[in-house]
């Protein structure tokens, strides 16, 4: 996967089976804060590549958060989970689950721990 940063952008190249693609055009529909927002999506049929356009999303892993961290504190972790739930709910009423939410595919702002915001990917 290669990757090129723009000022408010990410354009991703991506190789999936042209079968795959199918996820990526329903992802394109989603708008939530709480989601990475994919701008543009491009297949190439020829090359069976998938060329994306996300939103810059200034983050850290939460695996790796947790990690340097050793734990979150009671507010701090209600606070990121009430963000993943509302993420989620979002997903399930436009008919979408996301099948792989772990910490890897959550990203965590830099910011104060208790005003801390996150994005799911994947």
């Amino acid at each position: 996967c290669a990757c090129k940063e723009t000022v408010n952008f990410y354009c991703l190249l991506t190789e999936f089976e042209f079968s795959d693609h199918q996820g990526f055009k329903n992802h394109r529909r989603l708008k939530h804060k709480n989601i990475v927002q994919v701008y543009e999506l491009f297949v190439d049929e020829l090359r069976s590549k998938i060329y994306s356009v996300l939103e810059l999303a200034r983050c850290r892993e939460m695996f790796d958060v947790i990690h340097e961290l050793g734990y979150y504190s009671e507010s701090v972790a209600a606070n990121i989970f009430k963000q993943i739930l509302l993420a989620i709910q979002y997903l399930h009423a436009k008919g979408v689950c996301h099948r792989d939410l772990k910490p890897n595919n959550i990203l965590v702002s830099d910011g104060k721990l208790l005003n801390q915001s996150l994005k799911c990917i994947d």
